[in-house]
């Protein structure tokens, strides 16, 4: 077995291990998920009241943050637009499998697909106004497919002050994440050695600078050493909490997509609250400390 380093792994390998939930067009089971997702996000839109609103703006900008495949995205975009609206959706995330996205334009529905326009973007999403520029607003945005395990809290805050300062007054954003904290502590999910698909996982030690379990990443069988996983085991009321610092009106709702998960919904971006240059900085000097 090779010495375990601190290298962290490369996400498209780690991605291709564990075989967890499918996100892009080539996928029969992102396929099914992108008809769910039809559903749940414009029962979501309408109950939060803004889905006339949305529809009503004839030119509609969706940016899928943190987007895998693009799924969550596809499905937003083909059901503003079969109501009527033109959409540019663009899709955003670190991996390669992002590089698919535009292939679901062939799969919406023929009454969406002349209205929607889709691109990707490769980079890292709590750099969104260095990744997208300044010059560009976006109505709605997605965080979905339970994405946020990978980011401390600091870096959360860092997407959501980026997110921000991308969209307009009317803006609305969506964030899709299970329960994973609760299910640690209340149901003992917690395991120090793990095994999803052909990833075996071993818990190293907590990082109490970013609050995140740092886990050493073996490929089975073999065990041939990959690199190091950092996870920080969310649960939705601390997501709705700093969700509610950056937007005025924040609810939490219970959702159905690959499992029972939430969505936490903030409308209508705060004018006051921190910028990403702001906190740049101090994200950046706390995360130095890091054990």
């Amino acid at each position: 077995m090779a010495s375990p380093g601190g290298d962290p792994i490369d996400l498209d390998t780690l991605y291709g291990l564990v075989g967890w939930w499918p996100s892009s067009p080539s996928e029969h089971g992102a396929q099914e998920r992108l008809q769910r997702l039809r559903v749940t996000i414009s029962t979501l839109l309408e109950k939060l009241g803004v889905l006339e609103a949305l529809k009503a703006r004839g030119n509609l900008h969706i940016l899928d943050v943190m987007a895998g495949g693009c799924v969550a995205g596809a499905a937003a975009a083909s059901v503003l637009a079969e109501r009527g609206t033109r959409v540019r959706l663009l899709c955003v995330d670190a991996r390669s499998v992002v590089e698919e996205a535009p292939g679901w334009l062939s799969l919406l529905p023929e009454a969406a697909r002349g209205r929607v326009e889709i691109g990707f973007r490769r980079g890292d999403a709590t750099r969104l106004p260095r990744l997208l520029g300044e010059g560009e607003l976006w109505d709605l945005a997605l965080l979905w497919g339970s994405p946020l395990p990978h980011l401390s809290p600091h870096r959360l805050l860092l997407l959501l002050a980026g997110l921000r300062g991308l969209q307009p007054r009317h803006g609305v954003v969506l964030v899709e994440q299970n329960n994973i904290g609760p299910k640690m502590l209340v149901y003992k999910y917690f395991k120090e050695v793990l095994v999803e698909g052909r990833a075996l996982f071993i818990y190293q030690h907590w990082d109490a600078v970013n609050g995140m379990a740092v886990r050493l990443v073996y490929e089975l069988p073999g065990m041939k050493y990959l690199g190091v996983d950092r996870i920080r085991p969310w649960d939705v009321a601390d997501v709705a909490a700093q969700v509610a610092v950056f937007y005025e009106n924040v609810s939490m709702h219970p959702a159905t997509d690959y499992a029972r998960v939430w969505v936490v919904a903030g409308v209508g971006p705060r004018s006051g609250a921190p910028s990403w240059r702001d906190l740049l900085g101090t994200v950046e000097r706390l995360e130095q400390g890091s054990v």
